[in-house]
């Protein structure tokens, strides 16, 4: 993101171009507001980029409270469910607090009492948790937009706060998944940890299952062992499993050389 820019409320036209080219990925013109501050998002893919023009809220709260709002730019995301509760809340049976949020789709303000958050998204209308805030502080008398957007994950979502007239800041989520490919041939069925904790049991040769959440973070151990076992470690390796990605954990070579990528 960038600083604000003062602009004439008149009718602009924004251009996306490559950085250090002249090659025109999109282009939109809007009708500016005056004394009204706006975030221009670029979602999508660079094959099919979308512009946005986000209106915030031209004069934050002064009762106290806090506004928010959601936009979605998670191309991966056709709708979301957005959950603002207090952290370890269990959403099993509560509603959320913003429902059904498309790809591209905006939310009204809503209010809440200034401080400390856990915002959960939801594949709408399921329970099936894709980004989690942890918590997440909040001021009184500031205007906030939640956006989530795609970092090349399947399913999960990462997001950044953005404050009205103020400093937008990476919402960086808890969660990432990994998946494994067992290609070590003379080996029989693996499990994978991830620091010491079972992730993935009874992967057999040639065999890969499917993706499965786990905490993101940097200097993740991910070690394979016999399946049922804790030790020994049979091969390791230590890699940061950024908020929202997925990643892949091979296990090859020969028993007396066995590696993990």
């Amino acid at each position: 993101w960038t600083g604000y820019q003062t602009l004439e409320n008149v009718t602009q036209q924004f251009t996306v171009t490559v950085t250090g080219t002249t090659n025109q990925l999109s282009q939109a013109s809007y009708v500016l507001a005056g004394e009204q501050p706006y975030t221009l998002t670029i979602s999508g893919t660079p094959s099919q980029p979308v512009l946005n023009l986000l209106q915030e809220v031209a004069d934050p709260p002064s009762n106290g409270s806090v506004l928010i709002s959601a936009f979605n730019a998670a191309s991966n995301a056709a709708a979301l469910d957005l959950y603002v509760v207090t952290p370890g809340t269990d959403i099993s049976n509560i509603a959320p607090n913003y429902f059904g949020l498309g790809y591209n789709g905006l939310t009204y303000n809503f209010s809440f009492s200034p401080g400390t958050y856990q915002i959960i998204a939801t594949t709408s209308p399921t329970k099936t948790v894709v980004y989690d805030s942890g918590p997440v502080t909040v001021s009184a008398n500031t205007g906030l937009f939640f956006v989530p957007y795609s970092v090349g994950s399947n399913l999960l979502v990462n997001a950044a706060m953005l404050q009205s007239k103020g400093p937008a800041i990476l919402q960086n989520s808890k969660l990432a998944q990994v998946k494994t490919l067992q290609a070590a041939p003379q080996t029989g069925g693996v499990d994978l940890l991830q620091n010491t904790v079972p992730i993935i049991t009874n992967e057999t040769y040639s065999g890969f299952g499917g993706y499965v959440t786990v905490p993101a973070g940097t200097a993740q151990v991910m070690s394979f062992v016999d399946t049922g076992t804790a030790t020994p470690t049979l091969a390791s390796v230590t890699a940061t499993l950024a908020p929202g990605t997925d990643q892949t954990v091979f296990l090859t070579g020969f028993p007396s050389a066995l590696q993990a990528v």
